[in-house]
Order: C-alpha cells, then sequence, then structure tokens
C-alpha cells in the first residue's frame, strides 16, 4: 500500500493463488511531494522479496 502524504490509501501490487504475477511484480508509481510511506500487508506466512528503486529525491530509512 501506498500512503500518500494526504493519507490516500493506494494499493500498488495485490497477487492471489490465481493472479498471473506468481514469481514477480513491478511497477512503477508517481508520488506527490511530501512524506509517502509504502506498507506491506502479507498473510501469515508469506514470503516477500521487496526492491525499491528512487530515481528522484531522498529515501529516508526503512522501518521494520
Amino acid at each position: 500500500m501506498l500512503i500518500s502524504p494526504d493519507e490516500t490509501l493506494t494499493t500498488l501490487i495485490e497477487t492471489t493463488k490465481n493472479s498471473d504475477a506468481k514469481d514477480y511484480a513491478v511497477n512503477q508509481i508517481p508520488i506527490k511531494k511530501g512524506l509517502n510511506r509504502i506498507k506491506l500487508v502479507a498473510a501469515n506466512n508469506a514470503k516477500i522479496e521487496f526492491d525499491i528503486n528512487i530515481n528522484y529525491g531522498t529515501f529516508d530509512e526503512l522501518g521494520m
């Protein structure tokens, strides 16, 4: 989920047992100026590999 500075929620990528993206999914997102947050939401015992590339601006921290 992308949480925009105005608290708007946007689903970035969603996969299910029936989705085509079993191995990977790629998504480019335009973000608004200000504090943007990404929240990963997964089922119990889910396996996730996450990679982020920031072309402009700064990436401050990755919290767990």
